[in-house]
């Protein structure tokens, strides 16, 4: 890229280092600035000094599609097409992840959306037996039994189980309607725009055929991710490399006992070590000879009855 590109006077220098620093959010006139500044850098050049520079910075949000800073990788006279392309990335990414590993839907919604009938009244059959005769998983369930996850696959594509339930005319045609309802239930928070422009941008009509939602949506043809409950038969189990932390989500490697963010164990209690004080107002760890938080300074709430 044109390093020259960016030294246009009519751009701010902390504007330029915006972008240099891989921020995705700029005002409309801050994008119309650095596009100008950007424009004999082909779109392509950038794009590839952003991911690069995204990369090593190692940033926890990698994903500039559904953000302002899209404009700049973008040209300017498809710039009316960038709402729904990212409203299209958005389901994309949502489908993918429910065959990936059920994604980030409540499990309830993901059984009733892509279980068979067949599937369902196994779950019931499964919940009404009880979770065993141990009384279910235990805290000091060893590790090896935390990282083995059961699971089963729908036994009906994504694209199948989502005309089945949003398809409402049953014409093989999805809607502006059927697509709203299908964002709300997903959990997308599709309005009514956002469902128009992907019609646009996949079909040549004003519905979306099943043949465009095949091509459009990678996952269309793979198979959910589903519980256990649901197992027809012998569920499949995977081996995890990682557990997510049930207080903040993050994904912890399998060798960590505790939560390398907020010092949570597996279970989703928090794990104070040896040495150590949790502070009441921050929650931050402080080594046990510091009687004040070394971020917030309230005191450690032993302070007022310890003998010194």
């Amino acid at each position: 890229m044109d390093k020259a590109a960016l030294c246009n006077k009519r751009l701010p220098l902390s504007d330029r280092l915006r972008f240099f620093n891989s921020e995705m959010y700029f005002t409309e006139s801050q994008l119309t600035s650095l596009s100008r500044a950007l424009h004999l850098s082909p779109v392509n050049d950038r794009l590839a000094l952003f991911e690069e520079t995204l990369r090593l910075r190692e940033r926890e949000r990698n994903n500039w599609a559904d953000t302002p800073v899209a404009k700049i990788f973008t040209r300017e006279e498809d710039w009316h097409l960038m709402q729904g392309r990212s409203a299209l990335n958005r389901l994309n990414a949502m489908l993918n992840s429910i065959t990936q590993d059920g994604g980030t839907l409540p499990e309830a919604t993901l059984v009733r959306l892509f279980a068979s009938d067949e599937q369902k009244e196994a779950r019931l059959q499964s919940k009404g037996g009880g979770e065993g005769e141990g009384g279910g998983e235990t805290k000091n369930s060893d590790k090896k039994s935390r990282l083995a996850h059961e699971w089963t696959p729908s036994v009906s594509t994504i694209c199948a189980s989502i005309f089945l339930h949003f398809d409402q005319n049953q014409d093989d045609r999805i809607s502006v309607e059927d697509l709203h309802r299908m964002g709300v239930a997903l959990g997308l928070k599709f309005d009514v725009q956002d469902c128009v422009e992907i019609v646009k941008l996949v079909s040549t009509g004003q519905c979306v055929t099943r043949e465009e939602f095949q091509t459009s949506i990678v996952s269309a043809d793979c198979y959910a991710h589903l519980p256990a409950s649901c197992a027809l038969g012998t569920a499949e189990l995977t081996n995890l490399d990682w557990w997510a932390c049930q207080q903040c989500q993050f994904l912890n490697a399998a060798m960590n006992d505790v939560c390398v963010m907020c010092q949570c164990d597996w279970s989703g209690v928090r794990s104070i070590p040896q040495g150590y004080w949790s502070c009441e107002g921050c929650t931050k760890l402080n080594a046990d000879n510091f009687f004040y938080c070394e971020i917030c300074g309230l005191s450690k709430k032993t302070l007022s009855t310890m003998k010194f």
